[in-house]
């Protein structure tokens, strides 16, 4: 099994598409307008249509009060709601800050055992984070 970590030249900040702008820009919209409606009409607002459906919680249930507890300042509760995204999106600022500090991203490269491994790593880190969710619901 062979594993590599390369650092290799970039600009100091990553380009975004504005795709993806476009996409966060809506879904903030969306939560902003369905958390006021459900205040003023006084009813649960439920932005997952999985939870909707089925009554239990997506692998990505939580994001939105995490990413919400981090805004007010309260890591370890954000966390909580989703240890998966939570800790994806610390890894992902973290490597945007050394990107920004160093001129430089990191590239890995994987062989083919390796990037089984890496998939089967990552399902089950989703199962669990799933399980996890389930339970605390």
């Amino acid at each position: 099994m062979r594993v590599g970590l390369r650092r290799v030249p970039a600009s100091r900040w990553p380009s975004i598409p504005r795709w993806v702008i476009a996409l966060l820009v809506v879904y903030a919209a969306v939560i902003v307008a369905g958390a006021w409606l459900a205040r003023r009409h006084d009813f649960d607002f439920v932005l997952c249509q999985f939870k909707r459906v089925t009554g239990r919680p997506c692998p990505g249930c939580g994001s939105t009060r995490g990413v919400l507890a981090l805004l007010d300042a309260r890591p370890i509760e954000a966390w909580l709601w989703n240890p998966l995204v939570m800790t994806a999106l610390a890894v992902l600022a973290g490597l945007t800050v050394l990107r920004a500090a160093t001129a430089r991203r990191f590239e890995l490269e994987l062989d083919r055992p390796a990037r089984a491994l890496a998939w089967t790593l990552g399902l089950s880190l989703l199962v669990a984070n799933w399980i996890w969710l389930w339970n605390r619901a």
